[in-house]
């Protein structure tokens, strides 16, 4: 299939380093890695960007985590005495790729995947059924429009809060910043939005805090 624009770029978690190749001693041993991919933006200016991912892990070793558009991730949440915690991959709820795509100079085709995702139906997942101490993520664009969304939901108690590096999309590539963030109070749906499209998102410095009002920093 045909796109057109397209900006290939292999993602490495540590560092969110274009172009580097992943460490000999295979990572994805003892953690849930998502596989190589393309996922398909929806741009204003130019249509689309097809976005090539290397296989990787989700988490890091250092406990950052890489959500790309369209995925949908269940995590568990591991707090220590002062409420800071670690993530872990439960679960990759991810939808299956739409279609495949070789990318310039390539041989192999690889899954192709979109960044939609509905909303109200992400936001009606419930946490049921769930252990405690876990998240549900959803991450994504509004289907048709350049618009992204984050949900997050969690029964980790009190209010969680997160830090978040967000790759915003622009004609040269990507340009990594820091974006605002709200805490998200245990059992209900935290939403972000930005009305440009992201790529990829690191989330770090995860912390249950006591409960409280929701705070935006």
């Amino acid at each position: 299939m045909k796109h057109g624009r397209s900006l290939i770029c292999s993602l490495a978690l540590a560092g969110v380093v274009c172009g580097a190749a992943l460490a000999e001693a295979d990572p994805c041993a003892e953690t849930i890695c998502r596989p190589s991919k393309i996922v398909l933006l929806t741009i204003p200016s130019s249509g689309v960007a097809v976005v090539m991912a290397e296989k990787a892990p989700i988490v890091d070793s250092e406990g950052k985590l890489m959500i790309l558009p369209g995925e949908v991730l269940v995590l568990r949440f591991e707090a220590d005495a002062a409420g800071a915690g670690r993530l872990t991959v439960i679960e990759d709820r991810t939808p299956p790729p739409v279609d495949t795509y070789t990318p310039p100079g390539g041989t192999e085709a690889l899954p192709l995947y979109s960044s939609d995702i509905t909303v109200m139906e992400d936001m009606a997942v419930p946490m049921k059924g769930l252990p405690p101490n876990s998240i549900i993520m959803t991450y994504g664009q509004m289907p048709g429009k350049p618009d992204t969304v984050l949900t997050i939901s969690h029964n980790v108690g009190g209010m969680l809060a997160y830090k978040a590096l967000a790759g915003f999309w622009s004609e040269k590539g990507y340009g990594f910043k820091e974006t605002s963030t709200c805490t998200v109070i245990s059992e209900k749906f935290g939403v972000e939005h930005w009305p440009q499209p992201i790529g990829p998102m690191i989330l770090t410095d995860f912390v249950r805090e006591a409960e409280g009002d929701m705070r935006c920093e």
